[in-house]
């Protein structure tokens, strides 16, 4: 709707006729009308402006959410939705849904804070020969021989933690990686390098194929500093044996992340992750090696030792 610009009406000549009068008298009466409807569209403008609308001819900005993944994966050095069995260093914390069985171990060593929830089992707890660096909770039953310590800690019935929920959130996590769009570069050389190559300051997104992992003589993670390296590795399972991982551009393995989309078992033995693993549907056997950063998966089963170098926190926003 237009208004005149100085919100005034001006009247129209009359020619000197018999309808001069009514000319005047038109006008007055039509002033008063014009009057009256400047008053109401101000009082209905007054209306919409507090109702948040706006008139015709205005624009107002269209505020949109940015759809963000949250990942927040820094919190345990061994995550696992089922079962742990083996034993052997892990310096941040442990959590396993279902049975733990622990023999010539140690948890929670490198904690300098918070040492709550240290081993946390949500079914049975059993040790043997070995320490732990904080407290320690369980669902089920209790068993540890004289040769168990709790240097700065306790082990007491309890259930912290909400491990169907908490394995729901890894699943879609997961399921919310893999449907990135890629923008780096991935090539396996001939004589198994394999090379990651990104240069996003943010999210740099890759995509593996676990075939490519078995006979590999190198990773290599090319990415700026203070970036996140998502790596998508997809195939039923992957066998990790003895090779090196580097890295170059900035960015370490407080930075990356392995995501196994659809792996339901992964084997490693002699090797050592630099990143963090999040592997939902995967039963992990791991022996003779070690992994800085964290591992959320089904279950695992080794003496692979952990050590913490936690996942940065990021939001991926679309």
């Amino acid at each position: 709707m237009r208004s005149l610009r100085d919100g005034s009406f001006k009247p129209r000549k009359c020619r000197q006729s018999i309808m001069g009068m009514n000319c005047e008298k038109s006008w007055r009466t039509g002033g008063v009308i014009r009057a009256l409807s400047l008053v109401m569209l101000a009082a209905c403008g007054d209306m919409a402006q507090s109702a948040g609308s706006t008139s015709v001819g205005q624009h107002s900005p269209v505020k949109t959410e940015e759809a963000c993944i949250e990942v927040d994966l820094g919190g345990y050095n061994l995550f696992l939705l089922e079962d742990y069995s083996g034993g052997h260093d892990v310096m941040g914390k442990v959590a396993a849904g279902g049975d733990i069985h622990l023999t010539d171990f140690a948890v929670g060593a490198g904690l300098s804070g918070d040492i709550s929830n240290t081993l946390v089992a949500g079914g049975n707890l059993a040790l043997s020969r070995g320490g732990v660096w904080g407290d320690a909770r369980y669902a089920g039953s209790y068993s540890a021989d004289q040769t168990v310590v709790f240097p700065r800690g306790s082990a007491a019935q309890g259930t912290p933690i909400d491990f169907a929920e908490r394995g729901a959130k890894l699943r879609q996590l997961s399921a919310q990686l893999a449907g990135l769009t890629v923008n780096g570069t991935t090539v396996r050389e001939n004589w198994g390098g394999l090379f990651l190559r990104g240069t996003a300051p943010d999210t740099n997104v890759f995509e593996v194929n676990a075939s490519a992992i078995t006979g590999a003589k190198l990773l290599s993670i090319e990415a700026p500093a203070n970036s996140l390296a998502v790596v998508n590795i997809r195939g039923a399972s992957a066998t990790f044996t003895g090779f090196g991982q580097t890295f170059s551009g900035g960015i370490d393995q407080q930075g990356v992340l392995f995501n196994f989309v659809d792996a339901t078992g992964i084997e490693a033995h002699g090797y050592g992750f630099w990143g963090t693993v999040l592997a939902p549907f995967a039963d992990v056997t791991f022996n003779d090696g070690s992994w800085d950063g964290g591992i959320y998966a089904k279950s695992l089963t080794g003496n692979a030792e952990g050590h913490i170098n936690p996942l940065k926190d990021h939001d991926i926003c679309l």
